[in-house]
């Protein structure tokens, strides 16, 4: 069941905080949908969360986000390697020792990362980001989203001013 809808803002600092407290089985899938708006699906065992946004400026974007829980969704990419903030130390002779290096290391909490490097990721791009089971989340925030843009920021679907 969904929970209501949240800013992304307040979304990201929740994920932020949970992440601290158990940085492992995280995935992070990044895309855009029919519109142009970004799409960030961040599942943690079984918890979903979508995250819905429209860039405003380089540096700004709004949007929305909703929690649920993931249903018998078949995702093969699950078992692939997770998500996480990995320390990166010492020198490497080529780009694939660094990386084995890299993913061989279990993410950590950024409170718990000394290292004056941080490898962040794997994220996995895809066009096709949502579960089956979660169409209808998405949907509904598209429809917040546009109603937002509408209102409050009009001018970015004008040509020209």
């Amino acid at each position: 069941m969904a929970e209501e809808i949240k800013s992304a803002k307040q979304t990201r600092l929740e994920i932020l905080k949970l992440y601290e407290e158990d940085p492992e089985g995280w995935h992070i899938l990044l895309g855009k949908d029919k519109k142009g708006y970004l799409n960030t699906s961040i599942i943690h065992r079984e918890d979903f969360w979508l995250i819905k946004e429209e860039v405003i400026n380089p540096f700004e974007t709004v949007g929305y986000a909703l929690k649920t829980t993931l249903e018998n969704d078949k995702l093969p990419f699950l078992k692939e390697i997770t998500f996480g903030l990995r320390p990166v130390q010492g020198k490497f002779e080529d780009a694939e020792t660094l990386l084995k290096n890299i993913l061989e290391k279990k993410p950590l909490p950024p409170s718990q990362i000394i290292t004056p490097y941080v490898a962040e990721g794997p994220y996995i791009f895809s066009e096709h980001l949502i579960a089956p089971s979660q169409i209808e989340l998405e949907k509904r925030l598209t429809d917040e989203l546009d109603r937002l843009v509408e209102r409050r920021y009009s001018y970015l679907r004008r040509i020209y001013g």
